[in-house]
């Protein structure tokens, strides 16, 4: 009997322990899980710190990007600098597209672009051959720039004008070849009258004057 009295206090003794340590296993496990609840929030703030981050990098990304309307060539390269800022709206560079024949960009003053449309007759006249030899070709407006550009030199406004010239019409050049960059009149018609006809009115007026009073 006494032995059976010492193991019942030993099993109680046990048992007490076991409670013991259940208890102890609960306050850890509690405190484990707490500590992992709070290792996941910090976790999941990081990742949405580093998504916004992600996303904003995308955004200033997406600024350094141009997209062309149209595939074609570049053609007068108004931004040359390097890390040059360049704001909402302004030409950057002028696109000739690739199925395009032979165009001519024409400059085009702010106070004579509304006489300007798409479409619109234009005569052509080359400069480096000889005028009482050389006949004047047509063309045809086939592209305004949507803003104007400033020439860096002069600091004067203009608008680009893109006329197509039909290679029928460059066949009347007889042989004479036309090259990039070769210097050109663009005469657009308006009405009756071109452009070039309403700024050497007021020459002919004088020439015709002072010929009368001669």
């Amino acid at each position: 009997q006494g032995e059976i009295a010492a193991l019942r206090v030993s099993v109680t003794r046990t048992q007490s322990s076991l409670n013991d340590t259940r208890q102890e296993l609960e306050v850890v496990n509690r405190e484990d899980l707490e500590q992992t609840w709070r290792d996941i929030e910090q976790t999941q703030n990081q990742l949405e710190e580093v998504a916004a981050s992600l996303e904003a990098a995308r955004d200033r990304l997406s600024r350094l990007v141009i997209t062309a309307p149209d595939t074609g060539r570049v053609h007068e390269l108004a931004i040359k600098n390097v890390n040059a800022v360049v704001t909402p709206g302004e030409t950057i560079l002028q696109i000739v597209p690739v199925d395009a024949g032979s165009v001519i960009s024409a400059r085009v003053r702010l106070i004579d672009i509304d006489q300007v449309h798409l479409g619109q007759s234009v005569r052509i006249r080359f400069e480096t051959f000889d005028m009482r030899t050389t006949p004047e070709i047509a063309g045809h407006v086939m592209r305004i720039s949507a803003d104007r550009s400033v020439d860096q030199q002069t600091g004067e406004s203009f608008f680009s004008v893109l006329v197509d010239l039909p290679d029928a019409e460059l066949a009347r050049l007889e042989g004479r070849v036309v090259i990039p960059g070769l210097p050109a009149t663009a005469m657009f018609t308006t009405g009756e009258r071109t452009l070039l006809d309403y700024l050497t009115k007021p020459l002919r007026e004088q020439l015709f004057a002072a010929f009368r009073e001669g």
